[in-house]
């Protein structure tokens, strides 16, 4: 009974996190059946990537890597891992496609799943510290508030995938206290669930795989006692084991992330970006994010420069002030020469930091990468440090630098909890009294932005119920096979993101490629592109390739070349030729007659 016993806290936070969704984003994104807010972009079009990666990778055949989605970036294939579409999550779902209806989206039932797990991850992790129900539910709503998970669902839906560092956490907490070591066999499943949700939380929740092993080995190595000569013999067997639990955690990042694509599957993961997508020095107490969403009813927003929207870490005016109000209290007890802590149960603090020095280092070097080398306070930047072109190639593969100051807000969210406890845990009513106060000013002071979220969605419920209504540009190119840009590719700009959703909807082939990194072209697939540019040129485009164009000299020219076999369309902003088919019917108002193309 007592084995039950200890889940049933987590259980009720887990629903409460589920609670939390409903009320913020209402019932809406749970219906799986639609799909029209992911073609909207929510906050930011990246949704729409998403969704269009899925798309894609659902309509494509089985291959390996099981990741690869081949009717995007056609023919030669991109990996699902750079839409941001969860592949672990697609990899599933898409075993069950024949079972699925046509319509069929997975991000509203990935967030409530996230939230939660967030709510589980959080009552374990506090009950660590505390046995008291109310602080360890009271926690668990909190960091189910966090501003920067909120701020991720349904903008990079995978990055709202917390619970990984929190799981994290808890198990590096749990293993450091037991007196025997058990190798936290659990480290595998979250290093290869970061793998396969998003690469990002691989740093953080790997690096604590590394950290539980270095002090598991800094623990059981021999050493030489104080009072005798003599040394302890040599602990073979938990040396080996540790060091068997940390290559299997290697082994399976790699072989995972080898199945899915990430690894060895021709992708270029550097690039350019880091110093750009960085955390400015103001990000913990900025209520702005992207979308011009207000988080805050207390503190004013405050200008950025570069990528450092992308950085978003604002704490909440309840972790502030408590943070704030704990730090002056600290150091007034040592003023007055008191220098110890009243721990009520808990770990003093300073005997908390000496413990977790590895801790804490981990959470400065990731912090310090956060700010980067290109280090930004306000709109101004106080420091550039230079560093080789290679170099910043080879760190752009986690660009979004900003994203690994997360081990640090959730540390601060957990050392506020504790602290509450450590310093009053004498007076329960003090401690609940504390606990509420500090959830009331967090709640009030996000509302705004939470009330936003709510609203956007009250928008698409509007909409749907309304109807879905299939726009022209769906049901003309819904009878082709293919959507072919011809050269120059257009860049990825947030109408291609819808494009690309659009394409994927209507099931076609495209080679469009919408993915944040790039697979190393193979010489057939050139050949192919060849061939598609110099049969449409010698006038044989084939019935089955919508050809979409941005040049509209080049689109002239060819269409001059083929004016029998293709129709000239303007739809929606894009340049098309069509070819005559008897099934292909065109509104009038969307073909170019040649005098206006001429003109234009």
């Amino acid at each position: 009974m007592k084995t039950k016993a200890k889940y049933v806290i987590p259980a009720i936070c887990g629903l409460i996190g589920a609670y939390l969704f409903v009320q913020i984003y209402g019932l809406l994104p749970l219906n799986f059946t639609y799909d029209a807010w992911l073609f909207d972009g929510y906050v930011e079009y990246d949704v729409s990537q998403n969704y269009a990666g899925w798309l894609f990778f659902r309509n494509s055949p089985w291959s390996f890597p099981l990741g690869l989605a081949t009717d995007m970036a056609y023919p030669v294939g991109t990996i699902i891992s750079f839409t941001d579409s969860i592949p672990i999550v697609a990899i599933f779902f898409k075993l069950l496609s024949p079972i699925l209806p046509e319509t069929f989206q997975y991000f509203g039932l990935y967030v409530l799943l996230c939230f939660v797990l967030q709510g589980v991850a959080a009552a374990l992790l506090i009950s660590l510290f505390t046995k008291n129900k109310f602080v360890i539910i009271f926690g668990s709503i909190l960091f189910c508030l966090s501003p920067i998970m909120i701020e991720r669902a349904f903008r990079h839906t995978a990055l709202a995938s917390h619970f990984l560092i929190l799981f994290s956490l808890y198990l590096y907490f749990k293993t450091r206290r037991s007196e025997r070591f058990r190798p936290p066999w659990m480290f595998v499943l979250l290093n290869v669930l970061a793998v396969g949700i998003h690469p990002y939380f691989l740093p953080i929740t790997f690096g604590l795989t590394a950290l539980i092993s270095l002090e598991t080995m800094l623990k059981i190595l021999p050493r030489r006692r104080q009072d005798t000569i003599e040394q302890d013999k040599f602990p073979v067997a938990p040396v080996v084991l540790t060091v068997t639990f940390f290559l299997i955690n290697i082994f399976a990042v790699l072989a995972f992330g080898y199945v899915i694509g990430i690894f060895g599957a021709g992708m270029s993961g550097s690039g350019w970006g880091f110093g750009y997508f960085s955390m400015n020095l103001n990000a913990v107490i900025n209520p702005h994010s992207l979308g011009d969403i207000v988080w805050s009813n207390v503190f004013r927003v405050r200008p950025q420069t570069l990528g450092n929207y992308d950085g978003f870490n604002y704490l909440g005016a309840g972790v502030i002030f408590v943070a704030l109000a704990l730090l002056v209290f600290a150091i007034l007890s040592f003023i007055e020469g008191k220098g110890s802590f009243e721990t009520g149960g808990t770990e003093r603090i300073r005997d908390f930091v000496g413990r977790n020095k590895f801790l804490f280092l981990l959470c400065f070097g990731l912090s310090l990468f956060a700010l980067s080398n290109v280090v930004t306070y306000n709109e101004h930047t106080l420091l550039t440090v230079p560093l080789p072109e290679s170099a910043v190639e080879q760190l752009s593969t986690f660009r979004a630098s900003s994203r690994m100051f997360y081990l640090a807000y959730y540390l601060i969210f957990l050392s506020v909890i504790v602290q509450i406890m450590s310093r009053f845990g004498k007076s329960m009513k003090s401690v609940c009294f504390l606990m509420s106060l500090l959830l009331l000013v967090q709640a009030v002071d996000i509302y705004p932005a939470l009330s936003a979220k709510r609203n956007s969605f009250e928008v698409y419920e509007q909409v749907y119920r309304q109807g879905y209504v299939r726009s022209d540009f769906d049901r003309i190119i819904s009878r082709f096979e293919y959507f072919i840009e011809i050269e120059p590719v257009s860049p990825i700009y947030t109408s291609t993101l819808v494009l690309a959703a659009h394409i994927g909807k209507n099931q076609l082939k495209t080679n469009i490629n919408i993915a944040n990194r790039r697979r190393e072209s193979k010489v057939q697939d050139i050949l192919v592109r060849e061939q598609w540019f110099e049969d449409l040129v010698s006038g044989r485009p084939d019935p089955q390739i919508v050809y979409a164009f941005y040049d509209r000299e080049q689109f002239s020219r060819l269409y001059a070349l083929n004016i029998e076999n293709v129709v000239p369309v303007s739809i929606e902003g894009m340049l098309l030729l069509i070819p005559i088919r008897d099934d292909v019917r065109i509104p009038r108002e969307y073909i170019i007659v040649p005098q206006e193309m001429h003109d234009e």
